[in-house]
């Protein structure tokens, strides 16, 4: 199901995560969104999209939790 969905993604995101050389770039105008997948009832599996709002996430970049290198 990982693969399916890696595939149908078609842009590269968070880093070497999911990076894809025919697609090596971020897209958001086109994918930032949800991926979700189910069955049908055929049993056969269902990739779709889900919106989501644009976020902003607050950093700061002096705390060691983060466990990143700050230069």
């Amino acid at each position: 199901m990982a693969a399916r969905a890696s595939l149908y993604r078609r842009e590269s995101r968070w880093g070497l995560y999911h990076y894809r050389l025919d697609f090596p770039d971020k897209n958001n105008e086109e994918w930032f969104c949800h991926m979700n997948l189910k069955k049908n009832e055929l049993g056969e599996m269902m990739l779709f999209k889900r919106s989501i709002e644009p976020y902003v996430v607050e950093v700061d970049l002096q705390k060691e939790v983060y466990n990143v290198a700050v230069r």
